[in-house]
């Protein structure tokens, strides 16, 4: 194998769940649900805020150990990852947390919870930005240690199946993965990686400035798909492989998965999907990486950008008549009083919203991606 939304003028909004966090601001209104059963459990509250017009984009912060803020797409638009697509965001990872070893778990895996030795909560998996750069397809778990910005897979069908995942690796420099049923085996890691290797050929993303994310699956040949990273206009990894699956219709829909649990269908971000949400199916430690900075403007389109168009448009606004943008999320106006985010509105699909767990007023920032 080879490595080398429009913009939204009448804001639909959504009201955000969250785990209790009691440290806000006097800005906010608080509703409570009370219950006799739930005398020692942390009760969920909606957090209502009344002025919050100047909002640009989501902040994720540093986490504490069983405490991962995240945000969280169910529903995808129905035509995404049907065939060729790109995946499209900002990013400004904060830079002032530093690079450093983000100890993976104890491998085997123990057979007891109480011999789970002391990485298992180890608190440069959440301080540090991550220095690993293992070569890829070299071991099982060569990319369990990154910052995970974007987490989502189909589990129950197949060890990786339907895997779709954005991290930082290597000093503040990114990589995503995926895998559509045919990836490498489990020797290898079971995904295919759309990254640099070595990790210092590129440049760090931690600079203090934003950068335009874009993911693209491609059709090359008769049969076979190439997976594109760029990064602010510039192409810098490909991976081709043999296979053109339909992901929604096979993965990225429904349950998910067969056997998935409720908690870990869909697409997470700003963590690691088991981590962030404590639906521990495969280890029992918050082990992986998060992400710490600021993100913006997520695009779901159901064609792969031309070479042009990820060229010369990456840092352009979302305007009227986009070909085959089906999902955007921005964050900005978001000025109705007891409310917060925007809603998908494209195609109106019913459902079809970011939630946000664990989040509180500082985790948004009223600076915007810099699109013009």
């Amino acid at each position: 194998m080879t490595q080398k939304i429009l913009t939204v003028a009448a804001v639909t909004l959504l009201f955000i769940t969250v785990s209790c966090n009691q440290s806000e601001s006097k800005n906010q209104k608080i509703e409570t649900t009370t219950s006799k059963t739930e005398v020692k459990k942390a009760k969920p509250f909606k957090l209502l805020v009344d002025n919050v017009d100047n909002i640009g984009s989501l902040r994720f912060t540093l986490n504490e150990t069983g405490r991962h803020e995240y945000a969280k797409i169910d529903k995808l638009p129905a035509t995404f990852g049907v065939g060729e697509f790109t995946l499209e965001f900002w990013i400004k990872p904060d830079a002032t947390f530093p690079v450093g070893y983000t100890p993976e778990p104890q491998v085997p895996y123990p057979d007891k919870i109480t011999d789970i030795d002391h990485w298992a909560t180890h608190p440069a998996q959440l301080v540090n930005w991550a220095d690993t750069d293992n070569e890829p397809y070299s071991m099982t778990s060569w990319w369990w240690e990154g910052n995970w910005i974007i987490d989502g897979f189909a589990r129950g069908y197949g060890h990786r199946d339907g895997t779709i995942g954005v991290q930082m690796y290597g000093g503040g420099r990114l990589r995503w993965f995926f895998d559509d049923g045919t990836g490498p085996s489990e020797e290898k890691g079971f995904v295919y990686s759309v990254g640099v290797y070595p990790a210092t050929e590129t440049p760090s993303l931690l600079d203090g400035k934003w950068h335009n994310i874009q993911c693209v699956r491609r059709w090359v040949g008769k049969s076979a798909a190439q997976l594109e990273l760029w990064i602010d206009g510039a192409l810098i990894a490909t991976t081709e492989i043999p296979t053109r699956v339909d992901m929604h219709t096979k993965y990225w829909s429904g349950d998910w998965g067969i056997g998935n649990p409720p908690g870990l269908k869909g697409w997470f971000i700003g963590g690691e999907e088991q981590a962030s949400s404590g639906v521990l199916t495969e280890y029992d430690w918050h082990q992986l990486d998060d992400y710490k900075g600021l993100f913006d403007e997520l695009r779901l389109w159901d064609r792969a950008k031309t070479d042009e168009e990820l060229k010369n448009n990456f840092d352009k606004a979302i305007r009227a008549n986009n070909k085959g943008l089906v999902g955007h999320y921005s964050f900005d106006n978001a000025n109705t009083p007891g409310r917060y985010l925007v809603q998908e509105n494209i195609n109106k699909e019913e459902g079809q919203v970011m939630s946000l767990t664990k989040f509180g007023l500082v985790n948004l920032s009223p600076e915007n991606a810099p699109v013009k």
